[in-house]
């Protein structure tokens, strides 16, 4: 039992510690994802804009993504969901996301940031033209999602509908259209526009947080290894005295 009091912090140290470092590499590892990622966009959206025909989407292949796209089609004017918590500024509001349909197919369109209304029972009014029209931007893929405890908000009855994240499952079936899992961050000099700046994080957490996550897993290995020095060093100190005393 003696053995097995002074082994059991041990191993649950090490097993700490490897945990931690854990998080911390990974954390390490996603900033450098992002950090590639948000390189790749910059060379993208300086890169020619295309025309694009929504068929050549369908599958959504990854050379497409962050390209600068014109599609031509029809906003679904029945049809548009408020994307919450998004920040412009400092301020709280919506992202409005329109359906465009084109053929047999439709596209998710992020016609950008609009301002939370005085509560949030009073939805802010937006529209949008049902006839054909040009539209262009940056395409890209739906990207990760926050986890979410409670409702994301696709139940309500009334349109549009507050969402809490992007669910493209969800949209096929209450709109009952086929849609290309992207979205199109609309560019600001279209007429459908809200505000569009596009220059800032989108969702998800950026490269510096990523890395300040790192570190603060780092500090708690760094702390641990000097909490059980500590406590190791009390215990041979202390072992050493009632060898002493005997």
């Amino acid at each position: 039992m003696k053995f097995l009091s002074r082994v059991l912090p041990t191993l649950v140290s090490l097993a700490l510690l490897i945990l931690l470092l854990s998080l911390g590499f990974w954390q390490l590892d996603r900033a450098n994802q992002k950090l590639q990622l948000e390189q790749q966009k910059q060379r993208d959206r300086a890169s020619e804009e295309s025309l694009l025909q929504l068929s050549a989407i369908t599958h959504v292949d990854s050379a497409w993504h962050y390209r600068k796209v014109k599609i031509t089609g029809t906003f679904d004017v029945q049809h548009q969901w408020l994307l919450d918590n998004r920040h412009y500024k400092g301020r709280v509001g919506f992202h409005v996301l329109t359906l465009l349909h084109a053929q047999d197919q439709s596209l998710l369109i992020n016609r950008g940031w609009i301002p939370l209304g005085s509560n949030r029972n009073q939805l802010p009014a937006i529209d949008v033209s049902n006839e054909e029209t040009f539209v262009s931007g940056v395409l890209t893929p739906i990207g990760e999602q926050p986890m979410l405890l409670g409702d994301a908000g696709y139940g309500s009855n009334q349109w549009p509908k507050i969402i809490q994240r992007l669910e493209i499952d969800q949209m096929r079936a209450q709109t009952n259209t086929n849609l290309v899992p992207a979205i199109l961050q609309l560019n600001s000099l279209n007429d459908a526009c809200y505000t569009c700046d596009w220059s800032g994080p989108q969702g998800g957490m950026t490269v510096d947080k990523h890395r300040g996550y790192a570190v603060q897993w780092f500090a708690l290995a760094l702390a641990l290894i000097c909490i059980y020095f500590i406590m190791l060093f009390r215990q041979f100190t202390g072992d050493k005295t009632v060898v002493d005393k005997q």
